[in-house]
């Protein structure tokens, strides 16, 4: 009998090691108990200091927790999508009012130049069917802005005529020169 219990004793040792070994690698055991076996503190291992494997139960509260939180996320998620959606639309309607008014305003302006720009060939026809001496008196009293604008678009034939006419004092000759620098610096 005594081989027997000396067999079944050592057999027992040998299943408290593996089944320690195996409760250590998964977790279950924690080293400060097995620091106390060793140390020789106490004979038998306390439930307390056991971990409890997982149940079926704290698994699936577990992942119904995390579901829920998922299914949160996922609310807030598509709430973001349907706000930028909105702010896309928004930003659209922005986006074709100012092409619109962009239109309107470009319109308004092309005509606004046809119009200055036919006002200014009807003054340019005015100044060429004057007489020489009357067109340059008349364009010497404009700014020098606007004698440019005059001057070049009429022929060069009148322009030659008018500034010729236009130069007959040094202040007047000074003023033509200035005007030939400037209509050769805009043609050049």
């Amino acid at each position: 009998m005594g081989t027997i219990l000396k067999a079944l004793g050592s057999g027992l040792f040998v299943f408290v090691l593996v089944a320690g070994g195996l409760l250590f690698q998964k977790g279950y055991l924690n080293p400060e108990t097995i620091q106390r076996l060793r140390g020789g503190k106490t004979n038998s291992l306390a439930i307390t200091e056991l971990k409890a494997p997982p149940t079926p139960v704290t698994i699936a509260e577990k992942m119904a927790a995390r579901e829920t939180e998922l299914e949160a996320r996922e609310a807030e998620i598509e709430e973001e999508w349907k706000r930028l959606q909105m702010e896309r639309k928004d930003l659209e309607s922005l986006q074709r009012d100012a092409q619109e008014t962009l239109d309107q305003v470009t319109a308004q302006f092309e005509a606004l130049t046809q119009e200055q720009d036919a006002q200014l060939s009807d003054w340019v026809k005015t100044y060429e069917e004057m007489k020489e001496q009357e067109a340059a008196a008349q364009l010497g009293k404009l700014e020098l802005e606007d004698q440019l604008k005059i001057l070049s678009r009429m022929s060069a034939k009148a322009r030659a005529k008018v500034l010729e006419k236009m130069g007959t004092t040094a202040d007047d000759a000074e003023r033509v020169a200035a005007i030939l620098k400037e209509l050769l610096r805009q043609t050049g």
